[in-house]
C-alpha cells in the first residue's frame, strides 16, 4: 500500500515486498524473544530453523524519553531451543511483513503538519521522502527534488522521531488488541540488507536490528592499516614535518596548550547555593547596541554586513550547497574539519572533481579528524555495492584539477572550521562537516551568507590556504603582509544585516570571550543547544544566570558520538536541573552549536567545550538582528524544545559517569 502521490517504493511500501525476496533474505515466519537488553530470532530458513542474537546497552534514560539504538544480529553456532512460558524471556509480538505500510501510515499522520502544502521531509537511512496534505487534506508523499512547488519544508524528521512515532502507534495497537508490549516488524528499509525493527512500548525503546555487516574492518580496510596511518600523521606529519614547516606557530599552539592546562591544573568547581533557585523574573533583555560596543572592544572584531539564510540539518543544506556549488563561475574553497570517505562524501568529492574542470576548486581539510572518520563505522547502511577509497585526498586529487591540502596537528590541535565559499560571494558556515551523518543521521545546521561579510572569510581562507601549503609559516606571512586589500564587493542587498566573525584561533579566543560577555549581561533568557557541554566554566556561566532570575535552557543530545560524552552531560545536567536550569533531551544525536541570549545569536563551528573555546580553529558567526533571532528562537530552538523530552528529575549515574564528566571537563 502506497500513499496517493507516490510513484515510487518509499516511506511507505516495503521495499522487499514478494514471499520470494523475504525467503531469500531468511526472513520467514520469525519468532522473537526478548530478555534484558538481548533479543533471540528463530528464523525458518533452507537448512531449517536458524537463531540470530542482539544485545545492545541499556540507556539512561530509557522509559522516560523515546530511546532508539542499533544492534547486529549475530547467527548462534549451537543453536538453542525456543524458550518455554516458564524462562525469563519473553516473547514478541511479531506483526506480518503486510503491516508496515498502515503503520507507517499512522506514524506519518501524527509527525505531518495537516496545513495544506506544509511539507516533512522524513530522512531514514538511506532514503528521504516528503509528506504533506494537500488541500483535500489527503496525505501525499513524494521525493525531496520531486516535490511539487507548493510544497514548503517545515519540519525535518529523524529516524529518532519516526521511531517514536510507530512506538506510539503501537501502543495505540496494543491497547485495541490486548496484545504484550513487544513487537517485531520487518520494514524493509534498507534494499540491500535484512532488517528488523524491535519495538518495547513499556520501555519506549526501538532496536534497529540488521544482518551481520562484512568481515574485517567495518570500513573495509585492515584495522593495522588505518592505526599506523593516523600513528604516522600525529607523529612524522604533525610533530616532524609540521614543526619544521610551522615553527612560530607550533611553537604558539604549544604556549597555548600549557597555559590551558596551567589553568586546568585545578578544576573548577560548580556552584552550589543554598534553597531552590529563584523564580524566572522576566526581565527586560540587556541593551544589544551596548553589548556590541562590548564585543568590539573585548574581541577587537568588527560587525560587517551581509545576508543570513538559516538552514537546518542536511536535507535543506546538502541540496542548496549543491545548486550553489554547480553554479559556481570562478571558484570554489572548501575548509572543513572532516572530509569522510562514505557514499555521501564521495558523491560531494565527485561533484567538486567534476567542476574543478571549469573553476578553481580548493579543498583545505584536517588530516587528523578526517582520517578518524574514515575509519569510525558508519551508523547507518551505505548503499549496495558502494566501495570506500583509501583516501579522500588522493580520490579528489586523482582524475581532477582539485588541489588539496591538509592542516596538520600538533600538540593534538585542530582545525575544526566549516567554511565553504562560492566564487567568493556565497559563504556557508556552521556544524557541518561532510559525510552520512551530516546528511542523513544528526540533527544539525549551516548558515548562508552573502554580501560584504563574505570578503572577510574569503580572505581568511587564503590565508589558512598559504599557512597549509609547503612554506607554511613563511608563506602565510608573505601572504598577510604583502597581499592588497580585498577591495568591497557589490554593495549589501537591502535585506542585508550587521553580522560578526568570530573565531578561535592560537592564543585568540573571540568566541569564548564574546559567549561569556553576553551570557555574563544576560537579563532574559539564555537558550543554549550542544553536544559536547563539557566546559565546567560554561556551565557555571548558565547556572550564575539563572540565579539572576534568568530564564535558561539547554537542548542536549540523548546519545552521543564521542566516547564518555553521554555520560558527562548526564552528570552535567543533573547540577543544571538542581540549579533551575531547564534541560531537554533532544531525541538522538544533536550536533547543533547555537546560543540565543536575550536575541544575540552565536551559531558556527564551536562546541561549548575547551577544545572549541581554546585550542582549536574555529569560524563562528554572530549577529543582534531581531528578525534573525526571531527565526532562530522559533525554527531551531523552539522546534526543539518541543520535539525533546524535557528532564524534570535527575537522571541516574553512577561512579563511572562522575569519572567520565571529571575527566572530560578537561576538554
Amino acid at each position: 500500500m502506497v500513499v496517493q502521490g507516490a510513484t515510487t517504493p518509499t516511506l511507505f511500501s516495503r521495499r522487499i515486498e514478494s514471499a520470494e525476496q523475504l525467503a531469500a533474505t531468511r526472513q520467514s515466519a520469525p519468532a522473537a524473544f526478548v530478555k534484558g537488553e538481548r533479543v533471540r530470532l528463530f528464523l525458518t530458513s533452507p537448512d531449517g530453523v536458524a537463531v540470530f542474537t542482539a544485545r545492545w546497552k541499556r540507556r539512561a534514560l530509557e522509559g522516560k524519553a523515546h530511546t532508539r539504538v542499533a544492534a547486529e544480529l549475530k547467527l548462534e553456532r549451537h543453536a538453542p531451543a525456543a524458550p518455554d512460558s516458564d524462562s525469563d524471556w519473553r516473547p514478541a509480538t511479531v506483526l506480518p511483513a503486510n503491516e508496515w505500510p498502515a503503520l507507517a501510515r499512522r506514524a506519518a499522520d501524527l509527525l505531518t503538519d495537516p496545513t495544506p502544502f506544509a511539507g516533512t521531509l522524513v530522512q531514514l537511512l538511506n532514503f528521504e521522502s516528503v509528506l504533506y496534505h494537500d488541500d483535500a487534506g489527503v496525505l501525499r508523499e513524494t521525493s525531496l527534488p520531486g516535490r511539487p512547488a507548493g510544497v514548503t519544508l517545515d519540519r525535518t524528521v529523524t529516524a529518532d522521531e519516526f521511531a517514536a512515532a510507530i512506538v506510539q502507534t503501537l501502543e495505540e495497537r496494543g491497547r485495541a488488541v490486548d496484545c504484550g508490549p513487544v513487537f517485531l516488524l520487518s520494514p524493509g528499509l534498507d534494499p540491500a540488507r535484512p532488517d528488523f525493527m524491535l519495538v518495547d512500548v513499556s520501555r519506549k525503546l526501538t532496536v534497529y536490528l540488521s544482518a551481520p555487516m562484512p568481515p574485517n574492518d567495518p570500513r573495509g580496510r585492515p584495522r593495522y592499516v588505518v592505526n599506523a596511518k593516523m600513528l604516522g600523521s600525529l607523529t612524522v606529519e604533525s610533530h616532524l614535518l609540521g614543526v619544521l614547516r610551522n615553527p612560530v606557530s607550533a611553537l604558539g599552539r604549544l604556549a597555548n596548550v600549557a597555559l590551558h592546562a596551567a589553568d586546568r591544573a585545578v578544576p573548577p568547581l560548580l556552584p552550589t547555593f543554598p534553597g531552590p533557585p529563584p523564580a524566572v523574573a522576566n526581565h527586560p533583555p540587556m541593551d544589544l547596541g551596548r553589548l556590541e560596543r562590548a564585543l568590539n572592544r573585548l574581541t577587537g572584531t568588527r560587525q560587517t554586513r551581509g545576508t543570513a539564510r538559516l538552514l537546518i540539518d542536511g536535507g535543506q543544506f546538502f541540496p542548496v550547497l549543491d545548486e550553489a556549488l554547480e553554479a559556481a563561475q570562478t571558484n570554489i574553497h572548501v575548509q572543513v574539519s572532516i572530509f569522510d570517505t562514505d557514499d555521501v562524501a564521495v558523491d560531494l568529492a565527485d561533484l567538486l572533481r567534476r567542476r574543478s574542470q571549469e573553476v578553481d576548486v580548493r579543498v583545505l581539510l584536517d588530516r587528523m579528524s578526517s582520517l578518524a572518520a574514515a575509519a569510525s563505522p558508519p551508523a547507518s547502511p551505505m548503499r549496495d555495492g558502494f566501495r570506500e577509497p583509501a583516501s579522500i585526498r588522493s580520490y579528489l586529487e586523482r582524475g581532477s584539477a582539485v588541489k588539496v591540502r591538509s592542516y596538520l596537528n600538533p600538540w593534538l590541535s585542530a582545525d575544526h572550521s566549516k567554511v565553504w565559499l562560492v566564487d567568493d560571494a556565497v559563504a556557508f558556515v556552521g556544524g557541518m562537516n561532510v559525510g552520512r551523518e551530516y546528511r542523513y543521521e544528526w540533527h544539525d545546521l549551516m548558515v548562508e551568507l552573502r554580501g560584504p561579510v563574505v570578503d572577510q572569510l574569503a580572505g581568511d581562507f587564503r590565508l589558512a590556504w598559504a599557512h597549509a601549503g609547503p612554506a607554511g609559516d613563511l608563506g602565510y606571512a608573505t601572504r598577510a603582509l604583502l597581499t592588497p586589500p580585498r577591495p568591497t564587493g557589490a554593495p549589501p542587498p537591502p535585506e542585508a544585516i550587521a553580522l560578526r566573525v568570530l573565531k578561535t584561533q592560537t592564543l585568540d579566543h573571540q568566541i569564548r570571550a564574546a559567549l561569556f560577555t553576553a551570557v555574563g549581561r544576560a537579563a532574559n533568557h539564555v537558550f543554549i543547544e550542544n553536544p559536547y557541554l563539557t566546559d565546567r566554566t560554561v556551565v557555571k556561566a548558565l547556572i550564575a544566570a539563572r540565579r539572576r532570575g534568568v530564564d535558561v535552557r539547554v537542548i542536549i543530545p540523548n546519545r552521543n558520538n564521542m566516547l564518555g560524552v553521554e555520560s558527562h552531560n548526564f552528570v552535567t545536567a543533573n547540577a543544571l536541573l538542581r540549579n533551575g536550569v531547564r534541560v531537554f533531551i533532544h531525541p538522538g544525536m544533536t550536533h547543533v552549536k547555537a546560543a540565543l541570549v536575550d536575541g544575540w545569536v552565536l551559531l558556527g563551528s564551536a562546541n561549548f567545550n575547551n577544545f572549541s573555546l581554546r585550542l582549536n580553529q574555529e569560524v563562528n558567526v554572530a549577529t543582534s538582528d531581531p528578525g534573525f533571532a526571531a527565526e532562530v528562537r522559533t525554527r531551531l530552538f523552539e522546534a526543539d524544545f518541543a520535539r525533546a523530552h524535557e528532564l524534570l528529575a535527575p537522571i541516574p549515574v553512577g561512579w563511572t559517569d562522575r569519572l567520565a564528566e571529571r575527566v572530560l571537563s578537561q576538554f
